[in-house]
């Protein structure tokens, strides 16, 4: 069960929202439906601090003192909208990591048999769920891209973790098809078009928990055909 100290939490995280009026209103609410004791009269003292002239302020204050008004509708509205189960949801939502712009991406050069790649996967944040990864070649021209929505996975409490580790292993899952492009083809001599022809069978992960397995390998260090230099952040 939410408490008023809890009401009073979700009032500031309102504040902070742009949203001073249905912060007043949960906060007269809280105030009204309770004893008149000292967190009573806090929460009415912000609401009156919040918006000095408000109504529902002055509804909240003569029921606390046991005044009669002609009409509590409006601060009976609020103490039905503002329940302890709306406090507890909002609760959750400001325990959540907030990223709605992108998080910062990976940036790789991968050399293979003498031919050096870029591979680069960004997020597009909370507002355009999803991320995308290129391959880059020829100093630059993309020749393999790869975009994949989390907009099914938004309300997460977990979300930045979950993000952070779909665009790693969409990170290597890139890397992974320049390993196993078959070594015994005439890759030394290929230009990023013949690569991209044999990329294009990849079969690319579909599942979260496929996609974090992909940190187990230690296919870098595996491999002497392929080199990285490491993970680093996009600059932004």
């Amino acid at each position: 069960m939410s408490s008023r100290s809890s009401a009073a939490k979700v009032a500031r995280w309102l504040v902070t929202k742009e949203k001073r009026e249905e912060a007043v209103a949960l906060l007269c609410a809280w105030a009204a439906n309770g004893p008149n004791d000292k967190e009573g009269q806090e929460l009415l003292a912000e609401a009156y601090r919040l918006d000095p002239g408000s109504q529902l302020a002055q509804l909240a204050f003569e029921k606390m003192e046991g005044i009669e008004a002609k009409d509590h509708a409006a601060l009976d509205a609020a103490v039905a909208q503002w329940t302890a189960e709306e406090i507890t949801k909002l609760e959750k939502q400001i325990a959540r990591p907030n990223f709605m712009r992108a998080q910062v991406g990976f940036n790789n050069n991968i050399k293979f048999n003498g031919i050096v790649f870029h591979v680069q996967t960004e997020d597009s944040g909370l507002d355009r769920p999803h991320i995308i990864t290129h391959l880059f070649a020829d100093g630059g021209r993309i020749i393999k891209s790869h975009k994949r929505s989390y907009a099914s996975e938004v309300q997460r409490n977990d979300i930045a973790m979950y993000v952070r580790t779909l665009m790693k292993g969409q990170h290597m899952e890139m890397a992974i098809m320049l390993r196993e492009v078959d070594a015994s083809s005439s890759i030394a001599k290929a230009s990023g078009d013949f690569i991209l022809s044999l990329l294009n069978s990849f079969a690319w992960l579909t599942t979260i928990s496929s996609v974090s397995r992909i940190f187990s390998r230690s296919f870098i260090a595996s491999s002497g055909s392929m080199r990285s230099d490491g993970f680093r952040p996009s600059a932004r």
